[in-house]
């Protein structure tokens, strides 16, 4: 049939969209460990210094529950 679908009348917010919305709404970024203040570099992999997985190797893209980014 030749009708409107779902798709057709949902509006997908872009991804700057979706930022500012989620900025508005006092959503803030998630911080994944590779960018963390409380990660290092060791020989074995990126490792946690803060929190209840400390000194545990942890995925680059794990989420730091922490949340602060490292100052650049």
């Amino acid at each position: 049939r030749g009708g409107l679908t779902m798709a057709d009348i949902i509006h997908k917010p872009t991804r700057s969209e979706f930022k500012r919305m989620a900025a508005q709404l006092g959503y803030e970024q998630v911080v994944r460990c590779r960018d963390g203040k409380y990660s290092y570099e060791d020989i074995s992999g990126l490792t946690c210094a803060y929190g209840p997985p400390v000194g545990c190797i942890v995925q680059d893209n794990f989420y730091c529950a922490n949340g602060e980014r490292e100052e650049e």
